[in-house]
């Protein structure tokens, strides 16, 4: 992961503040140098039904400098993460953002992060059916550059089954990871004829 950095603040109050007084810009020069940045934000904020921030900040006997409303809010939050490649975390309270530290630690720790590698399961083309070897071919096709489903049903009702396996269930059992179950599996996914 390389160096990676937290900063945490407190929203309304020391967050506007940092931003009025210079110190978040600061913060985020000192920032600069790490391979991953974090902005934790604790606390929402109570805003009116027109997205003005309600709360007072920069302390009890100073009062807002200037308005701060839902629109401001979000568009700082997206220079924030587009401009400065700062990503922006919020959190609930003090204890949330201790959860988070947590859960991030261990993520940064991971040595593979894989999770948006993985497509989602194939689907039956109607709910009460089993995978067809039709809705794999389907799926599979889907998974090739600028193949969408209608194109992917055009592909097989013109040519038929396109994907062969020529393996056997033994060999498969051969591959690390794969169990006698698996293997059967996915033999039977090229090798099932769907009946016509």
């Amino acid at each position: 992961m390389g160096l990676v950095g937290v900063q945490r603040k407190q929203f309304p109050g020391d967050f506007l503040a940092s931003i009025h007084d210079g110190r978040l810009n600061r913060e985020f020069l000192q920032m600069s140098a790490l391979d991953i940045k974090v902005l934790a934000i604790e606390g929402r904020g109570n805003w009116t039904s027109d997205g003005e921030l309600i709360e007072q900040w920069g302390g009890k006997d100073k009062l807002r400098r200037r308005q701060w409303n839902r629109t401001t809010h979000r568009n700082y939050l997206a220079s924030i993460q587009i401009l400065k490649g700062i990503v922006v975390q919020q959190t609930e309270n003090m204890q949330d953002t201790h959860s988070f530290l947590e859960d991030f630690q261990a993520w940064t720790n991971k040595e593979e992060h894989l999770a948006l590698e993985v497509r989602p399961a194939a689907k039956p083309a109607n709910y009460w059916d089993e995978i067809s070897n039709r809705d794999f071919q389907r799926y599979l096709l889907q998974s090739l550059p600028i193949i969408g489903p209608k194109l992917a049903e055009a592909i097989l009702d013109h040519l038929g089954q396109i994907f062969h396996l020529d393996v056997t269930v033994e060999e498969l059992l051969e591959v690390p990871g794969i169990g006698p179950e698996r293997a059967r599996r996915i033999y039977e996914v090229f090798h099932k004829m769907e009946a016509k």
